[in-house]
């Protein structure tokens, strides 16, 4: 796979990658994945996981609570206004843990899980 550049910025933690291969996440039209030369693109990103692949087949995970995908032929950038952690950071369960409580919250707050 051809490889693009990916940045991830969250208020705790920016990643620069100039070898992602392929990233996919849940908007709030669905789960999407981006590869090289995607079309101009942009969504907003609701609670979930976002997977990313380099392109020597390493994988780096993050869940994050909300926040924007702009994707353009020349990069990709995804700004996580709440980024709860990297998953290579912490235990699965307890991340599981904390995604559960910031998914109730945020129903809480909006009455919605969108």
């Amino acid at each position: 796979m051809k490889p693009f550049k990916l940045r991830v910025t969250a208020p705790e933690k920016t990643i620069k990658l100039d070898n992602a291969a392929q990233v996919s996440m849940r908007t709030t039209m669905g789960e999407i994945g981006i590869l090289a030369n995607h079309e101009n693109y942009m969504a907003v990103l609701t609670p979930g996981i976002v997977r990313i692949k380099t392109d020597d087949g390493k994988f780096a995970l993050a869940a994050i609570l909300r926040g924007t995908v702009k994707v353009s032929r020349q990069k990709t950038t995804i700004i996580a206004v709440s980024l709860i952690h990297w998953m290579d950071d912490i235990e699965q369960s307890e991340l599981e843990r904390e995604l559960e409580a910031a998914r109730l919250a945020l129903k809480e707050k909006t009455g919605s899980l969108r």
